[in-house]
């Protein structure tokens, strides 16, 4: 839910436990919508997928940063709104990079920050 006195978001983090001991790459799209009640939703599919190097240290926590393009269509929130992650795992080859990441991916959480 979107706190009192927040009208946009300004970032949306995914946190994931790194199993890898070297840098790897994975293939990832963040989408995002924004539930108002009684109203119709927001729904932003613009993201395409990324390619994002992980860290490699193995048994550390870690994070990665969706792209703007992921919720820059929900423009503006209001308090209460409830906003919803997607996050998408292509592991085979997409338009860039091949998803490299051979262990287990485990995501640990979601965090939206809000202006």
């Amino acid at each position: 839910r979107v706190p009192a006195g927040k009208t946009s978001i300004s970032s949306i983090k995914a946190f994931y436990f790194d199993a890898s001991t070297s840098v790897k790459d994975l293939n990832l799209k963040f989408t995002t919508s924004r539930i108002t009640s009684g109203a119709a939703h927001t729904t932003d599919t613009t993201e395409t997928y990324t390619t994002y190097a992980t860290v490699g240290t193995q048994n550390s926590l870690q994070s990665i940063s969706a792209t703007a393009a992921s919720y820059n269509a929900i423009s503006t929130v209001a308090a209460g709104d409830i906003i919803n992650v997607y996050l998408y795992r292509d592991s085979h080859f997409v338009s860039g990079s091949a998803d490299s990441y051979d262990a287990n991916w485990d995501l640990v959480g979601i965090e939206c920050v809000f202006n």
